[in-house]
């Protein structure tokens, strides 16, 4: 994470959650909480630190020539695609200084779908709806990482959890993370997409499948054996538990982070 993005989160952090007046010397220790935290302590080192820089300027390579022809990552309209992807895409780059000049300089296409996104309304689309399936040519690199790398990671992650270990080691086509944390909503996510592709008919697996014809690993999702978590009651918005309430913000939370799981 870039100097200037650390300490502009940990001095917004700070200020808005302890007080103004600490916003400096609690900013400096929230920004390298994030880096602890969310880097150093989740498989990030040296050996991958370039790896994990160029993942936006590859995802850039996709969505640039994609949103050059369509407004919307599916066609005409917002889809779950959209809104899967917008969450960690404005969050993160489209907020942090150096993410976000960096996409209004090599990304304009993708920064201006994230404020049509955020913008999106009944109203403003037309009321035709114009769908196109994942085969254009710029697709073959993120199919590619689905299949070889996010899927992995998923799946990796879950056998940990599942196994009650802490933490593990993922190995992926272009990626790898040694000593990574094994978190629960992962293995939820896991099991969304496998309940979500099992729940398909026939006709409908076969057609996913013809997406990930020129590119391998994806056949390894299909025949993984199914994992069933009863999970969905924690992660289900609107989130309304009936026995358990979420933890307050304590200090140990605003010192030490929020618990992933």
């Amino acid at each position: 994470m870039p100097k200037t993005s650390r300490r502009t989160l940990g001095w917004t952090i700070a200020t808005e959650i302890i007080h103004p007046w600490l916003g400096r010397p609690a900013g400096w220790w929230f920004s390298y909480r994030q880096l602890n935290e969310w880097l150093w302590k989740d498989g990030v080192n040296r050996k991958n630190t370039s790896d994990v820089r160029d993942m936006l300027f590859r995802e850039f390579e996709f969505l640039e020539p994609l949103l050059e022809e369509q407004p919307f990552i599916m066609g005409s309209h917002p889809s779950v695609a959209d809104y899967g992807y917008f969450a960690s895409m404005f969050r993160h780059f489209g907020n942090d200084p150096v993410s976000a000049e960096t996409m209004r300089m090599q990304a304009p296409n993708t920064y201006e779908w994230l404020a049509r996104l955020w913008n999106a309304k009944p109203d403003k689309l037309s009321a035709e709806q114009i769908w196109h399936e994942p085969t254009q040519p710029f697709w073959l690199p993120m199919l590619d990482r689905i299949a070889n790398d996010y899927l992995p990671y998923l799946k990796q992650n879950a056998e940990a959890y599942l196994a009650d270990q802490k933490r593990f080691d993922f190995a992926g086509k272009s990626l790898q993370f040694n000593g990574t944390k094994a978190t629960a909503y992962r293995v939820w996510c896991y099991c969304q997409l496998q309940k979500a592709f099992h729940d398909l008919s026939k006709e409908h697996k076969e057609k996913v499948r013809t997406y990930f014809n020129d590119v391998e690993g994806f056949d390894q999702f299909v025949n993984a054996k199914v994992i069933d978590v009863n999970m969905d009651q924690n992660y289900m918005l609107p989130w309304r538990p009936k026995d358990q309430k979420r933890p307050g913000f304590t200090p140990s939370i605003w010192i030490f982070g929020q618990p992933r799981n």
